[in-house]
């Protein structure tokens, strides 16, 4: 199976209308990215959407000075049949856009899929005809998509863009967007909604609004303005598609309409929109639309004054809830610290568990809630409050201070070397622990038999 040339370097124009500059080391950068295991392109009929069986695969793609080619394999015998007989002598390639949020690698174009095409006539000329055998090669074009409307615009826009500043060229990439082109006027719920969405209505006043005398919509059905519809507009208003076919004065304040909507968007209006918007005025008038403009200027001024001070105050008060939540988290570890001395103090802490305690007492969240029980029992509390009441229920761990020892009783308790001094053990253990050491020194037996014969009353 031979590798079938999909794309070549140059100034594209794709199904939405967008032109795009495919340079070869765009073609090199989706040849290199291209990995089946992330993403394996299918071999289509057309260019379906989803859900359309699949005739192949594209295992690797390769780029050459002829352009970049697609090296297919898992092909259908029936379909490769259909290729050595003609049925698909066109091929059209479909890619991921570098910052699209569904490309399996982002940063380059991605092959998306590759569409054979029939009948429907292809954008991109000059590719090589697509071979599962060894016949000769033909000529095979390839394409993103079009039909005859945006073949000429295409070609249109290449003039145009030889004629007009790299600015204004810049404005006119943004033209027709699909999503955008796909909305007409049936979209809207009547014609005066479709008219108020226009920058353009010729309607009568008082009359009832008739769709066809209302032009260049700038508006989605839902009243949102659109910003690939502002482009388009100004595309139109300008000369693209044929230009709009309006009296000058109708023109000139739709253009003027246009270039407020833009610059409130911040979007640059185009110089030829600007001249349009300023077209066939006297002195008075020029002087007027200038007066627009400045008035335009110093209202995005006091927006952005507005939006400078909203930040500031958001600022400011971000600081002082930091300040804030610092303060009480300090009052919070004080109050903890005071708690735990006192539970030291007490002897229901030891000292070496203090400080540990307190941090974790001191990171406990104040909004947290413990429960416990169930049905009528469930009792719900702060976490911070439970564990207070815990701590402070807690027996008494050490008692400090000398406790009287009875000299004359052999067994009395005594400080013992090897506990802290302060530190005292139960005194019942301590006379039971006398009693078994001199009874394992006496009969010569081992500690844990010396305690068993004194539980059991053999000790005299």
């Amino acid at each position: 199976m031979k590798p079938i040339h999909i794309f070549r370097s140059g100034r594209h124009t794709a199904m939405s209308g967008a032109t795009i500059e495919f340079s070869d080391a765009d073609l090199q950068a989706a040849a290199d990215a291209y990995d089946p295991a992330v993403h394996e392109a299918p071999i289509v009929v057309g260019h379906p959407q989803h859900d359309a069986p699949a005739y192949g695969w594209v295992a690797a793609l390769s780029y050459s000075e002829d352009g970049l080619q697609a090296h297919p394999h898992q092909l259908d015998e029936s379909f490769a049949e259909m290729v050595r007989k003609g049925r698909f002598k066109k091929v059209s390639a479909s890619f991921y856009t570098p910052d699209s949020p569904t490309n399996p690698k982002p940063g380059a174009y991605y092959v998306r899929h590759v569409g054979f095409l029939g009948a429907q006539p292809p954008a991109l000329k000059g590719l090589k005809q697509a071979e599962f055998d060894e016949s000769a090669e033909g000529v095979v074009e390839l394409e993103f998509g079009e039909d005859q409307e945006q073949a000429l615009f295409a070609r249109f826009k290449a003039w145009l863009f030889e004629q007009i500043s790299e600015t204004d060229a810049q404005a006119f990439a943004e033209l027709s967007t699909k999503d955008w082109s796909q909305i007409s006027a049936s979209d809207y719920a009547s014609a005066a909604a479709y008219c108020e969405a226009c920058l353009v209505d010729e309607n009568e006043a008082g009359q009832d609004k008739v769709r066809s005398k209302c032009h260049l919509p700038v508006k989605e059905p839902g009243g949102a303005v659109n910003r690939h519809a502002l482009f388009a507009a100004q595309g139109a208003l300008v000369g693209a598609r044929g230009g709009a076919d309006l009296p000058a004065d109708v023109k000139q304040a739709a253009a003027r309409k246009l270039v407020r909507l833009m610059q409130e968007f911040k979007i640059s209006p185009a110089a030829s929109l600007q001249k349009v918007a300023n077209f066939g005025e006297s002195a008075t008038r020029t002087k007027e639309f200038d007066v627009e403009l400045e008035e335009l200027k110093q209202r995005e001024a006091e927006i952005a004054e507005r939006e400078r001070k909203i930040k500031a105050e958001e600022a400011a008060f971000a600081e002082r809830e930091q300040r804030i939540q610092e303060q009480e988290r300090k009052a919070q570890r004080a109050e903890v610290t005071e708690f735990v001395e006192g539970l030291v103090q007490a002897g229901r802490v030891l000292p070496r568990d203090k400080a540990g305690l307190i941090e974790f007492m001191a990171g406990i969240d104040r909004e947290a809630v413990v429960e416990f029980g169930e049905g009528d029992d469930k009792t719900s509390k702060p976490a911070a409050s439970w564990l207070h009441g815990f701590l402070e229920h807690l027996p008494k761990a050490v008692e400090y201070g000398e406790r009287g020892a009875d000299r004359s009783d052999p067994d009395a308790p005594t400080q013992r070397a090897d506990r802290p001094q302060g530190f005292r053990a139960d005194p019942e253990k301590e006379r039971l622990r006398a009693q078994a050491l001199r009874y394992a020194e006496a009969h010569k037996v081992d500690f844990v038999t010396a305690v068993t014969a004194i539980q059991n009353g053999e000790a005299a």
